[in-house]
């Protein structure tokens, strides 16, 4: 829009040059033929060519404040631009910052577990591998106890939810909450649902089924998170089907439960 702008201006200073020109040379040649009175010449072209030649003045000074903005206008996109390529390496950087914290939670979880095929003999899991068998397992237990007591199916994961919590909560609110931060932190960019799918990468089935039930039940998980998880489709992955304590439990996350 203003090239073209600037394309307008310098054409119509041209002519306007090219027309006062004209109008001098034609005035010339007519007072020389004629009477040849320089003065009167004189006073023809102050009182026709010169306002011609200012308003052509007058382009020209308009065409050099449309250069000068359309190169203010450049230099803030590519301020723009460098502050956009700052902050997104910023975020990846921060992401992936978070990522390896996350590995680092998730490697302070440690348990034993039945060595097969011996009796009464266990060895000590650490990390993603404890998560599942300690905190995952705990956390069906709770939920399939509630199941067995309570009638209504909501009520049931609900209450074995909460129970497990009171167990399970300081371990596992720094490791949600991890999560959360990186799903906050990329989502501001446009290539978010790449940092999603390596996020994903990073998660067990476990881990992204017991994420699931926080997601759900979780009181303190607010409509907007809840939203969050359902933009990048957190929880459409085949693989978390297969952990799911019921198939219908899905319909759990448009349901909501979580805080406003």
């Amino acid at each position: 829009m203003l090239k073209q702008r600037k394309q307008l201006v310098m054409l119509a200073a041209v002519i306007v040059t090219i027309l006062g020109g004209i109008v001098a040379a034609w005035a010339l040649l007519q007072f020389t033929r004629s009477s040849g009175d320089l003065a009167s010449f004189g006073t023809f072209l102050s009182g026709t060519v010169a306002p011609l030649w200012s308003i052509a003045g007058l382009l020209l000074v308009y065409l050099a404040y449309l250069a000068q903005t359309e190169q203010i206008a450049q230099q803030d996109e590519e301020i723009a631009a460098n502050n956009a390529a700052i902050n997104r390496q910023r975020i990846e950087s921060s992401f992936y910052s978070l990522l390896a914290i996350h590995h680092a939670i998730a490697n302070n979880f440690r348990t034993e577990v039945p060595i097969p095929l011996r009796t009464n003999e266990f060895q000590v899991v650490v990390g993603h591998e404890a998560f599942a068998a300690y905190h995952f397992e705990r956390f069906k237990s709770d939920l399939m106890g509630a199941i067995t007591s309570v009638a209504d199916r909501r009520e049931a994961l609900t209450f074995g939810y909460e129970e497990f919590y009171k167990k399970s909560g300081q371990a596992l609110t720094p490791y949600f909450g991890n999560i959360i931060a990186m799903l906050k932190l990329v989502d501001s960019l446009t290539e978010a649902s790449d940092y999603v799918a390596i996020l994903l990468l990073h998660l067990s089935v476990a881990e992204t089924t017991l994420l699931f039930y926080y997601v759900v039940l979780d009181a303190r998980v607010t409509v907007s998170l809840r939203e969050l998880f359902v933009k990048y489709q957190i929880f459409t992955d085949v693989r978390l089907t297969s952990e799911l304590l019921d198939q219908s439990d899905l319909k759990l996350l448009a349901a909501g439960r979580g805080a406003v």
